[in-house]
């Protein structure tokens, strides 16, 4: 309710603004439909729901998961930490450049993917008459994808409720044929996929060197099938500083 208030008077005030901003808001008011009516507020306030939940919430929930992953496997965070230092030594926002060398990173952030992808549910509706092996699919069929449930299946990822990130070697990527697609797939996979793992590797190369996490409890956190997969409850971890970042400092 707080947000829908911020989001309305927010609205309200580009709406009496005669200075536009070059801002997804300001491109969602001067847009309009086929029959050139422009969005009206609730629509507005469907769109830039849609922007914060896969903007910030999707990349949140994974670093999250990842955090807790990570302070649950030190060999893991060793590795980390051994890539952080050594490719963002000199790193700077002018050149991000060293963050494409962070490929233990990525990886990890792949598995965690794999485990807890964000949107753990993809809907696809039928345009015209399809066949999926034996079953007829006629048009306005609507598809329910879940990447949580094909990225755990035994059938497809040996061992696939352990974590390792060793899976995700460029030497044994995964094939076409096994399901991975957190970020969806095709001409509607998410725009936001490179920028998602350029931020992502950020957030843990720039941390890592100076804090460790421990976790306060080994409880599994559950599982909460909300819009965006998230734990039921809270992760707790205790940020502890590096005595050789604080010897540093």
């Amino acid at each position: 309710r707080e947000l829908r208030k911020v989001l309305l008077e927010l609205i309200e005030e580009r709406r009496h603004r005669a200075v536009q901003q070059f801002d997804f808001l300001s491109m969602y008011m001067q847009a309009t439909d086929k029959a050139g009516n422009p969005f009206s507020d609730d629509e507005l306030l469907d769109e830039l729901f849609t922007l914060i939940v896969a903007g910030f919430e999707t990349s949140a929930n994974t670093l999250n998961w990842a955090w807790y992953l990570i302070a649950g496997h030190p060999d893991v965070e060793a590795r980390l930490l051994a890539e952080a230092n050594t490719c963002l030594a000199d790193f700077n926002a002018d050149n991000s450049d060293a963050l494409s060398t962070m490929t233990y990173t990525q990886q990890v952030l792949e598995e965690t993917l794999r485990l807890y992808p964000p949107v753990w549910l993809f809907t696809r509706r039928s345009t015209q008459d399809d066949e999926l092996e034996d079953y007829d699919v006629p048009p306005g069929t609507d598809i329910y994808l879940s990447p949580y449930l094909l990225h755990r299946s035994a059938h497809i990822w040996p061992d696939p409720d352990s974590f390792d990130p060793d899976r995700f070697e460029l030497t044994d990527a995964p094939k076409k044929d096994r399901p991975y697609f957190p970020f969806s797939l095709g001409p509607r996979r998410c725009l936001g996929e490179y920028f998602s793992f350029l931020e992502m590797k950020v957030h843990l190369g720039l941390l890592l060197p100076r804090f460790r996490m421990q976790r306060l409890d080994d409880d599994d956190p559950g599982l909460e099938l909300a819009i965006n997969l998230r734990s039921k409850n809270d992760i707790q971890l205790k940020p502890m500083i590096r005595q050789e970042s604080h010897a540093a400092v």
